[in-house]
């Protein structure tokens, strides 16, 4: 089950599923989703319900999923990069697979965002799903600025996931509304 990895993905690729299928993704808030797939070759394909094995749970499958993750980001799969925005406003970019922006369910994020930004208010995006940005929540302007900064940025790509914002803290992503 080393080919299973969670995915992000914005609502309107559940539209179809079945209700058994629906029942294996969990939600991120701004109509973003988890889900486990399997990675075949250079595609993906969704888990089917009946694809998963005699005594594993949804909960195991998702945790086996990021477990997957956690070994790529430890094998340096995704490009990391910290760059200076609007004002300075410093930020952390992961790119380079189409993990990227699922990166955001790791753990040990929080620290890690936490020490390389000088921060425990930190706030993600993901706007798509080869990208994730990480900054620091520190001035009342820094939402708006970072978040019409990686618009400006962003909205060209495709696979796109959600403009909202989500805070970052050691419970996971909780929504910014």
């Amino acid at each position: 089950m080393d080919d299973i990895f969670p995915y992000v993905v914005p609502a309107s690729y559940t539209t179809n599923f079945t209700q058994e299928q629906l029942a294996l993704c969990t939600s991120l808030g701004h109509d973003a989703f988890v889900l486990p797939v399997r990675e075949v070759g250079r595609l993906c394909t969704n888990i089917q319900p009946e694809e998963i094995p005699a005594g594993v749970s949804i909960e195991q499958l998702h945790q086996i999923a990021i477990g997957n993750l956690d070994r790529l980001a430890k094998a340096k799969a995704f490009s990391i990069a910290l760059h200076s925005g609007p004002e300075g406003i410093p930020f952390i970019v992961w790119t380079g697979h189409w993990l990227a922006a699922s990166c955001c369910i790791l753990p040990g994020l929080v620290q890690l965002a936490s020490r390389t930004l000088n921060s425990t208010n930190n706030c993600v995006s993901i706007p798509h799903r080869e990208t994730m940005i990480i900054f620091p929540n520190s001035a009342p302007t820094h939402l708006k600025l970072m978040q019409d900064f990686i618009f400006e940025n962003e909205s060209m790509e495709t696979k796109q996931i959600t403009w909202g914002l989500f805070s970052l803290n050691e419970h996971g992503l909780v929504p910014i509304q």
